[in-house]
């Protein structure tokens, strides 16, 4: 094994420049080196390790940006406030039948003809 010492500057950096908080970037960091350390038998001899190491951290936090997007963008049931969702006004009611008649009418005056 390599002593990764002298690439962790470079890390930093890139990991300053990708999370814009240092306290962000030192996290980055340290899930990088863990995740090479476990894939290290991945790494091929003789190909620039600061590369396969940026590549790690690269994947590293678009994996943690694509988590945190999912996690604000589902909803718990406990957030839900079921009584004003019940309360929908006759208007909206209209409303939704007024949307799905029109969008029948335009589902149907769409034939084949006009895709082929």
């Amino acid at each position: 094994m390599t002593d990764l010492g002298p690439y962790l500057p470079r890390l930093r950096r890139y990991a300053r420049a990708l999370t814009g908080d240092r306290a962000r970037a030192d996290d980055l960091v340290q899930d990088t080196l863990e995740r090479a350390l476990r894939k290290w038998a991945l790494w091929r001899l003789g190909s620039r390790l600061d590369s396969w190491l940026l590549a790690i951290m690269h994947n590293v936090f678009v994996n943690q940006v694509r988590s945190a997007h999912a996690r604000q963008a589902s909803v718990s049931l406990e957030d839900v406030d079921f009584e004003t969702a019940a309360a929908d006004s006759a208007d909206d009611a209209v409303q939704r039948r007024d949307i799905a008649a029109a969008l029948d009418k335009l589902s149907g005056s769409c034939s084949a003809r006009h895709w082929n």
